[in-house]
């Protein structure tokens, strides 16, 4: 449950009589379900690529808009990936009339600890910062970003970052 007292899908779904004995997991046990379920692990698993030395999401990435980040940004890596990485992640859900703050949060957060493991594993010599806001911290939903930190001399590190 949340600060404003609202329970989470999951919450909501093991409370629910119906669902009495029966596991989470067999939600998705439907047609289409698999499917579904690849979605969301490629939400919390997301495939990323470099481009021009930085690291972006590929479901995000658009040559255009990247090079139009780039030259505003003056090339910046953690800024301009900071921009193209970013996700609303309530623009995920705009005809889920169930979707509730809870839940988008609970998304969230299990967003930034695979896109974490994903980078990680991916970039094994970079180092990375993936944050998200809440739905607190924002009107519009939670957000989630990724991008570079750029290590300095002696262990200080620049992120350069406006998140």
């Amino acid at each position: 449950m949340n600060s404003r007292g609202e329970q989470t899908f999951v919450e909501r779904w093991r409370s629910d009589p119906a669902n009495s004995g029966e596991r989470v997991w067999a939600a998705i046990d439907r047609p289409g379900g698999l499917g579904l379920a690849l979605v969301v692990a490629n939400l919390l698993r997301p495939h990323f690529i470099e481009v021009c030395g930085h690291v972006v999401l590929a479901e995000n990435y658009d040559e255009g808009t990247f090079e139009k980040w780039r030259q505003r940004l003056g090339g910046a890596t953690p800024r301009v990936e900071e921009m193209v990485n970013l996700v609303n992640i309530a623009d995920l859900f705009l005809n889920d009339s169930e979707a509730t703050s809870s839940d988008l949060d609970a998304l969230a957060r299990s967003m930034r600890q695979g896109w974490s493991e994903t980078l990680a594993e991916k970039f094994p010599g970079r180092h990375f910062t993936v944050e998200m806001t809440s739905t607190e911290d924002s009107d519009d939903g939670p957000d989630i970003t990724a991008f570079s930190i750029i290590v300095e001399e002696e262990g200080k590190s620049n992120s350069s970052n406006g998140f």
